[in-house]
């Protein structure tokens, strides 16, 4: 849970040690020569094999996980250029060994032993909890994103197993509405009944999907997280809605991780 005052978020008590989160998800190049030709390819077949092995339609969903396109990952495929962060989360996804990824070196797939600091010197690769998740009503997640520890197994629709990574706090609301439909030929865009799974602990970024807590309201809204011009603002999608600027009083309620719909 994000609390706005002051004009600053303030994560919650229970986030994650991110002291050092601009240097990990700052987008930088793995240590690859981009000039060795040979070294990149290796990595890009690596990656090629990983994205392999996830069922169909995998490479869609690790595109949305990493909030780019799927275009985007075929050129990871064909030229081995990739960042730190996205490695790291097709690692998680696939349940191949981040550093046999960067490197080629030790055991292709995760075993039970802990895996190395590879995004930064400072943090560790976290653990990879994976588990079932509450389905969860919009009102209910209003109440939640107050007081996460309150909420009872009981309250849930139902559970379902998150395909990512997530603090024990993740849970899942169905999309409703058009607000975040994005316009014909956008790489991203959320239609009604959508799954979106939701973690109060993941770092809060300019640019990510959240779902926040307004003003005088009892329920939450689904938007884009922005940092412009020194003010913080929700973006729909869809274009017809209006963006809104976040003031004291308001609350981020978590982090969108991932999406997708029943089958």
């Amino acid at each position: 849970m994000y609390k706005l005052k002051h004009s600053s978020i303030l994560k919650s008590k229970h986030s994650f040690l991110f002291s050092n989160i601009k240097s990990v998800y700052s987008g930088a190049m793995l240590n690859i020569d981009n000039n060795d030709e040979q070294q990149r390819l290796e990595l890009a077949s690596r990656l090629k094999e990983a994205i392999a092995s996830l069922p169909r339609g995998g490479k869609v969903r690790i595109a949305e996980a990493c909030d780019i396109s799927p275009t985007a990952i075929t050129g990871w495929i064909k030229n081995g250029r990739i960042d730190k962060t996205n490695i790291a989360i097709v690692a998680n996804m696939t349940s191949y060994d981040l550093n046999w990824l960067i490197s080629g070196k030790g055991s292709k797939h995760i075993t039970d032993s802990p895996q190395p600091s590879i995004l930064d010197n400072n943090i560790a690769v976290g653990p990879d909890n994976r588990g079932d998740v509450p389905v969860i009503s919009w009102v209910q997640a209003g109440a939640w994103c107050e007081a996460i520890d309150n909420f009872n197994v009981g309250d849930a629709e139902r559970w379902i197993p998150c395909p990512v990574s997530h603090s024990k706090h993740t849970y899942a609301l169905r999309v409703r509405g058009d607000s975040m439909l994005a316009p014909f030929g956008s790489s991203v865009s959320f239609s009604e009944g959508t799954l979106i799974y939701v973690d109060p602990e993941a770092p809060l970024l300019s640019g990510k999907k959240v779902i926040a807590k307004l003003l005088d309201s009892n329920e939450v809204t689904f938007k884009v997280y922005r940092e412009e011009d020194g003010k913080k603002w929700l973006f729909p999608l869809n274009p017809q809605y209006d963006k809104i600027e976040l003031v004291e009083g308001m609350h981020i309620c978590g982090v969108v991780i991932f999406a997708g719909f029943d089958v």
